[in-house]
């Protein structure tokens, strides 16, 4: 629910070069493979395409991705057909998307501070597969661009965004306002909030009554652009917050019993844990991360950050 900056990642895939260059070594050699045994003219052209971009089908930057786009429709486009299917499922195999989900993923998508789903923040954008003795946890990843139909960007990672697989499933082919990277994101708030209704009317009706049910949730977010989707109309974002009240109460409770002395004792009594102005005091009333930057780190972390500030909590 908040982009991040194009150059967190620019930086991280510097980091992981070396790694990048040696999965497309293999990848280039798998296409060679591959273009050998190919005879439709269509898809040698996209094949000699693939391997033209090298390392570039990994570390493209955010700018060329509509681009890289437009340029492999020209050349092919992939429809429903059988032979296309086929052909998209080899292409997919020869860049190793599959393989890289367990083997790479979990440690870039880890760094980049990415564990929760970036389009609803309520579940952990890593699932278990696989049955019996050796089940693999892997990290689910949409393709903002979707690789059925352009597996030419199946593994650019700017195309790739870690969600739940709930959302995962939802979410398909469609297009979403939302955008994952942006340039310059770290000046830009999130443009998506959650509120207490008639905060003021509500806390005092439930610490009077204790009843949740006149805790209602407020969602907003940003007009949908002509043709894209907005969050809440495709993943049910209210909905799922809905069922969530509890926390809200605990919330309203916390915000009454630990105020401003309370943290000043702290801060006396455990200097060493608790230097005056860490905000893992607020981390630990809150019971989750509780600056914007850090929220796609676990899951509820938006959601928790926008009812305590409006609580001041924090």
């Amino acid at each position: 629910m908040i982009s991040i900056d194009e150059k967190k990642v620019d930086h991280l895939m510097s980091i992981y070069k070396k790694d990048i260059e040696k999965q497309t070594r293999e990848i280039l050699r798998k296409l060679r493979t591959r273009l050998a045994g190919t005879r439709a003219r269509d898809q040698k052209a996209y094949i000699n395409a693939l391997i033209d971009k090298g390392v570039a089908l990994i570390l493209a930057p955010r700018s060329d991705i509509a681009a890289f786009k437009t340029e492999f429709s020209h050349i092919k486009k992939i429809t429903d057909s059988r032979a296309d299917m086929a052909f998209k499922d080899a292409i997919l195999s020869d860049l190793g998307y599959s393989k890289l989900r367990t083997h790479f993923y979990p440690a870039y998508f880890n760094q980049l501070g990415i564990k929760s789903c970036v389009y609803c923040n309520s579940q952990l954008c890593v699932t278990a597969e696989g049955i019996g003795k050796n089940p693999t946890a892997r990290y689910q990843v949409d393709h903002f661009i979707s690789k059925s139909e352009y597996p030419c960007l199946s593994i650019a990672l700017f195309n790739l965004y870690p969600v739940c697989a709930s959302c995962n499933n939802k979410k398909g082919t469609k297009r979403l306002l939302f955008e994952l990277y942006a340039e310059k994101a770290k000046s830009r708030k999130s443009p998506y909030s959650f509120s207490i209704e008639n905060k003021d009317t509500t806390i005092a009706k439930y610490l009077s009554d204790r009843d949740r049910n006149v805790i209602k949730i407020r969602f907003d977010e940003p007009t949908a652009l002509t043709g894209a989707h907005r969050l809440n109309d495709l993943f049910s974002i209210k909905g799922i917050y809905d069922t969530q009240i509890d926390i809200v109460e605990e919330l309203i409770l916390k915000r009454h019993i630990y105020d401003a002395s309370y943290r000043s004792v702290l801060e006396t009594t455990y200097p060493t844990l608790f230097p005056t102005g860490d905000k893992i005091i607020e981390h630990l009333l809150v019971g989750n991360y509780t600056e914007e930057e850090e929220l796609h780190l676990r899951p509820m972390a938006k959601f928790m950050q926008d009812i305590a500030r409006q609580l001041e909590l924090i």
